[in-house]
């Protein structure tokens, strides 16, 4: 089962580095979304992603640490829950980091093998 799932994952990385523009069927889609937009729903979304956003993420952290260390009158969950969004973050920044070197490694091979071919 799982050989599928990343057998199925790798083709459609395949399919997403061939068509970097979108297939035919991300066209269409895209095309009925924005025929069938409403401005409160994108509205919404607009608030939707920018409340997911690092910025967004890190000020409600803030508010329920907050409102942690009111209700609880500690600040031990206060200081759990700034240390956990403090550690996510610096996961998501070590990850990222390793993904552009990776990226990097990934066109110095490309660009050795174009030498090597000519």
């Amino acid at each position: 089962m799982l050989a599928v799932l990343v057998s199925m994952f790798v083709a459609l990385g395949v399919v997403a580095h061939v068509a970097a523009t979108g297939t035919a069927w991300d066209h269409a889609v895209l095309a009925w979304m924005i025929a069938h937009r409403h401005p409160g729903l994108t509205s919404w979304a607009i608030t939707v992603t920018t409340m997911g956003s690092p910025a967004g993420v890190a000020i409600l952290a803030v508010v329920a640490a907050a409102v942690a260390w009111w209700r609880v009158g500690s600040a031990r969950p206060a200081i759990l829950i700034l240390a956990t969004l403090a550690v996510a973050g610096a996961g998501c920044n070590t990850v990222k980091g390793a993904g552009k070197d990776v990226q990097k490694a990934g066109k110095a091979v490309e660009r050795a093998a174009d030498k090597a071919q000519h």
